[in-house]
């Protein structure tokens, strides 16, 4: 009579957590790849699918640019003994000048 073996789970590593900033910084170097090989490949040599490639990649960088979250220094400079520094928020602005969607 033949026996069954019984199939044992493979044993898998365990997944390493991920670093904050880690993946975009995988694709900013990813990207940064391809629009130096679109350059190469496709504008000097000539290739075609490189070019839409680079091009792509172009984009994308650009959009990685524009989505990013900017700070905006409003001051800078050293408040000295006895001057005061008063910060002033406008009601219905936000930093980009455009007007609160909130009416209340």
């Amino acid at each position: 009579m033949l026996r069954r073996r019984l199939r044992r789970v493979p044993i898998r590593p365990v997944k390493k957590t991920v670093p904050f900033g880690a993946r975009e910084k995988r694709v900013v170097v990813w990207l940064s790849w391809a629009v130096r090989r679109g350059v190469q490949r496709g504008f000097l040599e000539g290739n075609r699918f490189w070019l839409v490639l680079g091009a792509l990649a172009y984009l994308g960088q650009e959009g990685l640019r524009a989505s990013r979250k900017r700070r905006e220094t409003l001051f800078s400079g050293q408040v000295g003994v006895g001057e005061d520094l008063i910060v002033v928020h406008r009601e219905g602005e936000r930093n980009s000048g455009r007007p609160n969607r909130r009416t209340s």
